[in-house]
């Protein structure tokens, strides 16, 4: 599933919603783990990643989108928020 199909599935208003939630989860999110970096090392384990993973993913709950969608949602808010 492509972002653009979710777009023309769900419509601009519910998309654009979704990804205004996801890219601020996001930031909050790196914001929190660059602050816990220490003298520049960022030390996390799997199971904080997981953690944060999931924390996006449930920004998504509440919209129709289905898992493919899901993902391809959070793929494009990564490249907004990606360099």
């Amino acid at each position: 599933m492509d972002f653009a199909a979710v777009v023309h599935r769900h419509g601009e208003d519910t998309t654009q919603l979704a990804m205004i939630r996801l890219v601020s989860r996001i930031r909050q999110i790196l914001e929190f783990r660059v602050d816990s970096a220490v003298n520049g090392v960022l030390t996390i384990s799997m199971d904080e990643l997981r953690e944060d993973a999931l924390k996006v993913a449930r920004e998504l709950e509440e919209f129709p989108f289905d898992e493919a969608e899901k993902c391809a949602v959070i793929e494009k808010a990564w490249e907004i928020i990606g360099p």
